[in-house]
């Protein structure tokens, strides 16, 4: 999608968490608003934790937008990055939904998003261990910006299928952008490393500039196990 082709705002939200046994609660969220010709799809990131002592996976999520003058869209949580959640470990949300064009073909004025999530406990012995990860390389590239992380498995045995998570922070510390990706088929072999590349739209690096909310840290994990969808 050409850069000049698209608009977008960040709208940057804080909770307060609000806890109850194998529950998710959501840290802080952001969403990007990203201008099309059918209308205008929102993009919504989360970042939750889990406060419980087991193992959780998402059982059922649905999230929700205001604007001004009351409800805008709502929808479905897709998935939760990584699958499982250990006690205490953050994980990331990434949904999107479509409005159509608005009248005067305004931007939409979000004001609000809020997430109603269960969470399931499961097995403890889904908790991933033996991978580790961090960021080998984040800089500009030709108007976006490229994420390199670098994961090693640290066990005895292959481990297929790794998935990587991992949320992006301005300096002040609030989310702006959050992705992942699941290395279907493929197996790292023990004490093995990889580098994995991710590259983020100019049109999202542009508008932080105006914002000046300058990307200043990757948050990175890895888990492995799990259904991709």
């Amino acid at each position: 999608m050409l850069r000049g082709a698209l608009a977008l705002a960040l709208v940057l939200l804080r909770f307060a968490p609000a806890m109850a046994e194998n529950e998710l609660s959501i840290v802080q969220s952001s969403i990007s608003i990203v201008r099309q010709e059918a209308g205008w799809l929102l993009s919504c990131y989360a970042e939750v934790r889990n406060d419980s002592g087991q193992v959780v996976a998402l059982e059922e999520g649905h999230f929700s937008l205001t604007a001004q003058g009351g409800p805008l869209a709502n929808g479905a949580v897709g998935s939760l990055m990584p699958y499982f959640l250990s006690p205490g470990q953050i994980g990331y949300l990434r949904d999107t939904v479509q409005i159509p064009p608005l009248e005067g073909d305004e931007q939409p004025l979000v004001t609000g998003l809020s997430y109603a999530l269960t969470a399931l406990p499961v097995d403890s012995a889904l908790q991933s261990e033996g991978l580790s990860v961090r960021m080998e390389r984040m800089e500009r590239e030709n108007g976006g910006l490229l994420v390199e992380l670098r994961l090693q498995n640290t066990t005895a045995s292959p481990i297929w299928d790794p998935t990587l998570t991992w949320g992006l922070y301005a300096s002040g510390g609030a989310l702006l952008y959050a992705d992942g990706r699941t290395l279907g088929n493929i197996a790292l072999p023990e004490g093995g490393e990889m580098i994995v590349r991710f590259d983020v739209p100019a049109a999202y690096v542009d508008r932080w500039d105006e914002y000046g909310a300058e990307p200043a840290e990757v948050r990175a994990m890895a888990c492995y196990g799990g259904d991709e969808d």
